[in-house]
């Protein structure tokens, strides 16, 4: 089989939002598949003509099938024009549909489906995956429906105007013709996957190499990392050769079954002529059939000879789309967070996949309106609580409490609106820096930005650039400092405003000045809402609450004195 029932019921799903450009483009190729079976029929009245009457008013009789293929011609024209351009906007509806909702649902996967891999490799399958989809269903498809009606409604003219001898011999030809295309598309998919792959292989190692090209060049391995693309595209090439060969060889070898068939069923009509079992109208007839037979057999077999890619990339967006997203709550039932809340952790247990375990039976109590700081080495899972916290991932034993509810009352969207998070990575986007901000608080004006951003201790920044709060950033923050950029993720967080704040390294990459600043923002923000801070430094100015201490070899939360 070409395609799995999982890839139809999704090709099924996705073309019935477009019904009435699907059905235009049924109608306009089942119009040219029944003009294409009606010539035959003029070229045999024509050809029968000459043959078989030698008059003066041979020419006149002739105007006749003349004319009704002209009209065919022009009316081929028309709707292949008509076709064309519901396809190109059929086309660029479907691509648009396709881009959004891969988007969307990647962005509804849980954080860990798309953390562990290169964005040029998803790229690649992104882009892959998307455009072989629409071409395969706005281009190919429509094209192996024409020749298809077209072979069968051939071969009904043949049981209706031949012998049913050579109807069933053309038919067997056919047939056997099809199996061929069926062997040769089942060794193309595993080309076709593997070349998916290998690219995906090549864009990973391109994107690796943009991001550490500083590290590339500080320890010279820019050649080393030139001989692996190498054998990287090496490999990629030895793959498509094998491909392309193996089209290069068996199409044209079914192809000229496929004619010699044709063949075959031209003696086999010429030897009943000669023992007058049929007489030149019908062989003539049957002749013309058959070289249009022949030549959307051919068709089909030059569209269905590439359509492996597409029906691989078509099998993997079924799978993407199929993967489960994160858990959705009704809006209705999902409890809200209005105001600062303690949080409280009981008997909690937890461990990545093939990893030991960083929590077992541990509690913490974090206080609202407080300040709640946690020490702890690099390794023992700090940065964990805050997945925990913001349902990326699921405790494997224990309870996670906010106020009186459990985590799991609140959807994963209420609880990443209402707790703002500042990590140690601090990601610049390559958009405007009043864009950076409002990733937070989209509703956010020009004056409360350049307010916060001035809060922040960064009104020398924005002088500093061309444009202000929009001036575009160049990717990762790549001209702004290191404290800018940790100043940046720190005004998302005052401009979002919420009642639960988590600080993961707050300190990091900050001058003692900015240091004082933030502290003094903290200390501030205490009055209304829940503060938990992960740290290897406790400043004396902090007005911390509680201080706590994060041991990784037992996994538990241990009270430090704190003054």
């Amino acid at each position: 089989m070409i395609f799995y029932s999982s890839d139809i019921k999704y090709l099924m799903g996705l073309t019935c939002q477009y019904k009435r450009q699907i059905l235009i483009l049924l109608v306009i190729q089942m119009g040219c598949a029944a003009l294409y079976s009606v010539q035959p029929f003029f070229f045999q009245r024509i050809v029968s003509l000459v043959i078989t009457e030698f008059s003066a008013t041979l020419f006149l009789k002739g105007l006749g099938p003349i004319a009704a293929l002209a009209l065919t011609y022009v009316a081929l024209t028309l709707l292949q024009g008509i076709g064309g351009a519901v396809a190109c906007k059929f086309a660029s509806d479907l691509l648009d549909q396709l881009q959004t909702a891969f988007f969307e649902q990647l962005n509804r996967l849980p954080l860990q489906e798309v953390q562990h891999q290169s964005a040029g490799e998803f790229m690649t399958k992104f882009n892959t995956d998307i455009s072989q989809t629409q071409a395969l269903i706005s281009h190919l498809l429509p094209r192996v429906l024409r020749e298809t009606v077209t072979i069968l409604a051939v071969i009904s003219i043949l049981f209706y105007a031949c012998p049913a001898t050579l109807t069933f011999l053309a038919v067997f030809i056919v047939l056997m013709t099809a199996i061929f295309i069926v062997k040769l598309n089942r060794v193309l998919e595993k080309y076709a996957r593997d070349q998916r792959s290998k690219w995906a292989d090549i864009n990973r190692v391109l994107d690796e190499t943009v991001q550490g090209i500083d590290t590339l060049k500080l320890f010279a391995a820019e050649n080393e990392r030139n001989r692996y693309f190498s054998k990287k595209t090496a490999s990629l090439r030895r793959l498509s050769v094998k491909s392309g060969t193996i089209v290069s060889i068996f199409s044209p070898v079914i192809d000229l079954i496929s004619k010699f068939g044709g063949l075959l069923l031209v003696l086999a009509a010429y030897l009943m002529i000669v023992n007058n079992q049929i007489i030149i109208d019908d062989f003539l007839l049957f002749f013309f059939y058959v070289g249009l037979l022949e030549a959307s057999v051919s068709a089909l077999i030059n569209a269905l000879s590439n359509i492996q890619p597409q029906r691989v990339s078509v099998d993997n967006l079924c799978n993407f789309f199929n993967r489960m997203p994160e858990e959705v709550k009704d809006p209705d039932k999902s409890k809200s967070i209005d105001a600062a809340l303690p949080i409280n952790i009981t008997g909690l247990g937890f461990a990545y996949p093939r990893s030991r375990m960083l929590y077992c039976h541990a509690d913490l109590f974090i206080p609202a309106k407080a300040i709640t700081v946690i020490h702890g080495p690099s390794g023992s899972g700090k940065s964990t609580l805050i997945n925990l916290l913001l349902r990326f991932y699921t405790p494997g034993s224990g309870e996670i409490r906010l106020g009186k509810e459990n985590i799991c009352n609140f959807s994963p969207r209420e609880l990443r609106k209402k707790i703002s998070v500042v990590t140690q990575f601090h990601y610049i986007f390559h958009e405007t820096l009043k864009q950076n901000l409002t990733i937070a608080a989209p509703w956010s004006s020009d004056q409360q930005v350049e307010s916060i951003l001035e809060k922040a201790r960064l009104g020398e920044l924005v002088r500093r650039l061309p444009g202000g709060i929009h001036e575009i950033l160049d990717p990762r923050g790549k001209n702004i400092s290191g404290g800018e950029r940790q100043r940046i993720c720190m005004a998302r967080l005052l401009l979002k405003n919420t009642p639960i704040l988590i600080l993961d390294e707050p300190w990091s990459s900050l001058d003692e000045s900015s240091k004082v600043l933030l502290i003094d923002i903290i200390n501030q923000l205490k009055a209304t809402a829940t503060i938990l801070i992960l740290t290897h430094e406790l400043p004396v100015a902090l007005d911390a609450d509680q201080v706590y201490q994060l041991k990784p070899n037992k996994g538990r939360f241990e009270v430090v004195n704190h003054d």
